[in-house]
């Protein structure tokens, strides 16, 4: 039995500051620090380059991000700073996937000769980027493959019909429309067999020979390039043009890189872990540790206090 009403008190007050302190910690958890459009813990961390003068930070970018935020653990944006590898670095540390835009990024002030040698290693090394509106991205291509893509991405064009899906993946739908300048590639089985070795088509139109979607592979680490630029009409929102384009869009930033149909799929790319931040796991431990000590002291605390 407890000695006395004295001790029952102290009994009960250690109860409620153990419980007190248990949902404290916790909420510490749930509503500290999060970080930017955080949705799925096991989703890529995703950074967006968004500046503007060289995207649209407003409307396409910040749909992007929207679009991002159900399969990723964290989307943020980024500027490029003073566009040095110093900036870009820090930038990069923790991200799995970065996004370019609608718009040109290397060969402009954002993204100078070190900050794009940066990048392309940062690819090379199993990262994944992921072009929107992708015809503006000449120069980005050109420095990745070594290769002069100016004849091809100056061949761009809409299509009358569908894309439809070259590669085996459940998830994604059959076919693409056209929207708002959806400008795929033309003429794409006429590539030279040294352009085409680096591209996985995704969405291609075989009556069109147009390209809309396809993945370009360097080193561990992929590009892909996607015709839909994110400006949509206002009828595309409703008659599930975006829809399509959206999975299209998480299909690339997931990393789900399917074989295409009837070939042996390649290496799958190691994503780098998604970047779990190191004081909240430090927090965890300090919040596991302490409620180890709380319970251990409960426990002399109940020696002490409660006899037979």
């Amino acid at each position: 039995m407890i000695r006395n009403a004295s001790n029952l008190k102290e009994f009960s007050a250690a109860v409620r500051l153990l419980s007190l302190l248990t949902l404290t910690l916790i909420s510490c958890f749930t509503f500290g620090s999060p970080s930017a459009y955080a949705a799925d813990p096991s989703g890529p961390v995703v950074v967006v380059f968004s500046n503007q003068n060289n995207t649209d930070p407003d409307e396409e970018d910040a749909d992007i991000a929207d679009t991002l935020q159900v399969i990723s653990s964290s989307v943020t944006v980024f500027d490029g700073g003073d566009g040095t590898a110093a900036a870009w670095s820090p930038a990069r540390s923790t991200a799995d996937v970065l996004v370019f835009p609608e718009g040109t990024n290397f060969g402009t002030s954002a993204i100078d000769s070190s900050a794009a040698a940066f990048i392309k290693g940062w690819i090379e090394a199993g990262k994944i980027v992921v072009g929107t509106g992708s015809y503006t991205h000449l120069f980005f291509i050109n420095y990745m493959t070594g290769l002069n893509y100016s004849p091809e991405f100056g061949n761009i064009a809409d299509v009358n019909g569908n894309w439809d899906l070259q590669v085996v993946n459940p998830d994604l739908p059959t076919t693409v429309p056209p929207g708002n300048w959806t400008g795929g590639l033309d003429g794409f089985s006429l590539w030279s067999p040294e352009k085409k070795a680096f591209v996985t088509p995704v969405y291609y139109d075989a009556d069109e020979d147009n390209l809309g979607v396809g993945y370009f592979t360097f080193g561990s680490g992929f590009y892909i390039y996607n015709a839909y630029d994110w400006y949509p009409d206002q009828g595309e929102i409703t008659d599930g043009t975006r829809a399509a384009w959206d999975a299209t869009l998480q299909f690339a930033a997931a990393g789900e890189l399917s074989p295409p149909v009837n070939e042996t799929p390649p290496p799958a790319p190691t994503l780098a872990s998604t970047g779990a931040d190191s004081n909240a796991t430090a927090g965890l431990l300090l919040a596991s540790v302490t409620l180890v000590f709380i319970g251990a002291s409960f426990v002399g605390f109940g020696r002490i206090k409660i006899s037979k």
